[in-house]
């Protein structure tokens, strides 16, 4: 892993980074081949970050849809958003999403099939380190509520077995 020089800022970054972390400039990614620059490649919303209040209006310019449509494709995620674009088209929009939207390029091919999307990997991708980006998100509050009362729930019935079980091995060898 070697350091580049960001073209934008000129500060030094990693050159596996898909984006400068200091200025947030889409970085081709090091030895990226030249047929696949020419390929066809899709800009894919991966995880949206739904106090964004700028995201919609962007969706809606990119894609040419209603606000509804936008809120669809915000909240299904991961969400092709452009297709049949090149990459370098794709990653000079990486940076309008802002750092708590992820958004990666992926082959065309790749997002026809929500499926197939889930198990590609991006080309480019603003949430750097990942390499599957996407198939995990963070839990919500209230799901995270939710698991820690479904834990202590549990627990407590577990305990509740284990003592009753504890009182009828006592009853059972007091006879």
């Amino acid at each position: 892993m070697a350091l580049i020089q960001c073209p934008d800022c000129g500060m030094a970054v990693s050159d596996q980074a898909g984006l400068c972390i200091h200025c947030g400039r889409p970085l081709v990614p090091h030895g990226l081949p030249q047929a696949l620059e020419k390929r066809p490649c899709a800009l894919v919303l991966i995880g949206a970050d739904f106090n964004d209040a700028a995201l919609l209006p962007q969706i809606q310019e990119l894609c040419g849809c209603t606000e509804e449509e936008a809120e669809t494709l915000r909240s299904q995620t991961p969400s092709p958003l452009l297709r049949g674009r090149t990459y370098a088209e794709c990653a000079a929009l990486l940076g309008r999403f802002g750092r708590k939207n992820v958004v990666g390029i992926f082959r065309d091919e790749d997002a026809e099939d929500p499926s197939r999307l889930n198990a590609a990997a991006a080309l480019a991708c603003t949430e750097t380190g990942r390499k599957r980006p996407g198939i995990r998100q963070p839990l919500s509050f209230w799901q995270t509520v939710g698991a820690i009362v479904t834990a202590v729930v549990l627990l407590y019935v577990g305990i509740m077995v284990l003592g009753w079980l504890f009182i009828l091995l006592t009853m059972a060898q007091s006879f």
